[in-house]
């Protein structure tokens, strides 16, 4: 059942954006169902090997077979994902496979330990498979509320493996936080491991009890080592780290503000005047709000950031837990606004995260975020409206409707995404006032909320739009500006990402040869990429 689920995903898997070739989503995706079914039959190969006489041998022998029997059952799945490379283009087989040997195969060999000491521990089938639910769930539970609770937005786990960032922080490589998170994780599964053979048998010599305290003892050591050091090896995340690289604060009427240490007195005042000042903006346009204490994690750059939350040139908010993540403390702060937005639209968001969604789960992205970007309203001369009716005239705009659900919002680019949400909802947001609007986010759906049904407020909109005056060298520009594609359209979107970073990083210290060399890789997966050629010919000029 085990290897017919894995091969059953992985050909679903084979034809969905992004999941479709050997790289990280593809293995975290395939990780996450290892954890659930490598438990039984790992309990089911230890009570097929019926009594044994308890000694460290004989649980190795239970071990080993249970391993091999989850990672046979790894091959059908690898098997298919790379035969898909024949239809999909895949540009890193060597990253893939090492996402695969510290995602879906770490996981295996994890849970095995814990299934076999599950089986151990529990004889009894039903309650042995009780058990290992039970555990399961334990561990998930503690990793979603470590998650909740804290700012970080990534999750190293002995499920998934790893829960990377979001989904625009496209630089996804696989790194020494993940080996050693997964070293983690082995290291507790056999001290489990080991615990129970001492538990669930009765040893008769002291030779036994020595043996199983020596692997006991050095994996609970080891487990222990690396759980002091997490943060500091890169795989933990938690508050207490946060705060001890931001361990400086400023309070307001309404913030906490936590930033660096080395931050002046002076650009402290006038980030704290910044807070204040965005948030009565919003409450000009949406009415006061009864908000709690809020806290705003101000780093000192996009790399700081992502080593503590995972999230790097990414800002975000955590409505839930009134909570800010930024880059920078510059004055004014560019996206502080849009960020408190969306900690001020928690007040009236759904249950539990409080975002716009209907029914707690189903998530309405369009109006979480258009209401954030119509907000934040910017006063240049070309606006989203603007723009939102270059991309009418230019045929690159996606079904407006779409954008309002839980997927569709995500698979259009971000830069389309957001601007016609945005333009969408400023465009009711004028039109009909708050009131409207706020019943809307917190009901995660505009049908019921407007005098009118949602086709004719789509209509008006568009007629809207089609009436702004728009010159041809506008449209050419929404042309270049909306010509990247969403990242699940993307060919190889993390390989090129990563090139991309490492020719930036080349070029700004002045190695100009190597940046060459990486653009040319680029180049040589995506050749008519216009923003690798345009970054040629910077490198060139800075070689003259």
């Amino acid at each position: 059942m085990a290897g017919v689920l894995g091969f059953g995903l992985a050909v679903v898997l084979a034809f969905v954006p992004l999941f479709d070739l050997l790289g990280y989503e593809f293995c975290a995706a395939l990780s996450l169902l290892v954890s659930i079914t490598a438990g039984p039959v790992a309990i089911g190969a230890t009570r097929r090997a019926g009594r044994a006489d308890g000694s460290m041998a004989s649980i190795n022998g239970l071990v080993s077979r249970a391993w091999l029997l989850n990672l046979a059952c790894l091959a059908a799945p690898l098997a298919v994902i790379l035969l898909n490379a024949l239809r999909v283009q895949n540009c890193n087989l060597g990253t893939g496979f090492l996402f695969f040997l510290l995602l879906p195969a770490a996981t295996a060999v994890i849970c095995t330990c814990w299934g076999v000491a599950v089986g151990l521990l529990v004889p009894r089938r039903r309650l042995a498979g009780l058990a290992w639910a039970g555990l399961w769930l334990l561990v998930a539970g503690y990793n979603v509320f470590e998650a909740w609770v804290g700012p970080q937005m990534d999750s190293y786990n002995q499920l998934a493996g790893w829960v990377a960032g979001p989904i625009y922080d496209d630089v996804i490589e696989p790194g020494w936080p993940l080996l050693l998170s997964r070293l983690h994780g082995l290291s507790w599964a056999l001290a489990l491991l080991a615990g129970s053979g001492l538990v669930s048998r009765v040893y008769r010599s002291p030779a036994r009890l020595r043996r199983s305290l020596a692997a006991l003892l050095p994996a609970l050591f080891a487990g222990l080592l690396l759980w002091v050091f997490d943060a500091e090896l890169g795989f933990g995340r938690s508050t207490a780290a946060v705060e001890k690289q931001l361990s400086a604060t400023t309070r307001t009427e309404h913030f906490v503000i936590h930033h660096g240490p080395t931050l002046s007195e002076q650009k402290a005042g006038l980030l704290a005047r910044d807070h204040e000042f965005r948030l009565h903006q919003i409450e000009a346009l949406l009415g006061p709000r009864d908000l709690p204490l809020i806290h705003s994690w101000v780093f000192s750059s996009a790399r700081a950031k992502r080593e503590l939350t995972g999230a790097g040139r990414t800002q975000y908010a955590k409505p839930w837990i009134s909570t800010m993540c930024l880059n920078g403390a510059s004055f004014p702060h560019p996206t502080l606004k849009h960020e408190l937005v969306h900690v001020a639209a928690g007040s009236f968001g759904s249950w539990p995260f409080d975002i716009s969604a209907r029914n707690a789960l189903m998530v309405n992205p369009g109006l979480t975020e258009g209401i954030a970007v119509a907000v934040d309203w910017p006063a240049d001369e070309f606006d989203r409206h603007t723009w939102s009716a270059a991309l009418r005239r230019i045929g690159r705009a996606p079904r407006i409707e779409q954008l309002f659900g839980p997927v569709g919002f995500w698979t259009a680019a971000a830069g389309r995404s957001y601007t016609l949400a945005g333009s969408f909802v400023r465009y009711l947001l004028t039109t009909y006032g708050p009131a409207p609007l706020i019943a809307a986010y917190r009901d995660g759906s505009l049908e019921g909320n407007y005098e009118k049904p949602t086709a004719a407020l789509v209509a008006d909109w568009q007629a809207f739009l089609d009436g702004i005056e728009l010159d041809q060298a506008t449209l050419e520009v929404a042309r270049l500006r909306f010509s990247a594609k969403s990242v699940f359209r993307r060919v190889c979107a993390h390989e090129v990402a990563g090139l991309r970073s490492l020719a930036a990083r080349q070029l700004a210290s002045d190695d100009a040869r190597a940046a060459e060399r990486t653009v040319d890789e680029i180049l040589g997966h995506l050749p008519d990429d216009a923003r690798a050629l345009e970054f040629m010919i910077e490198v060139r000029l800075h070689q003259e």
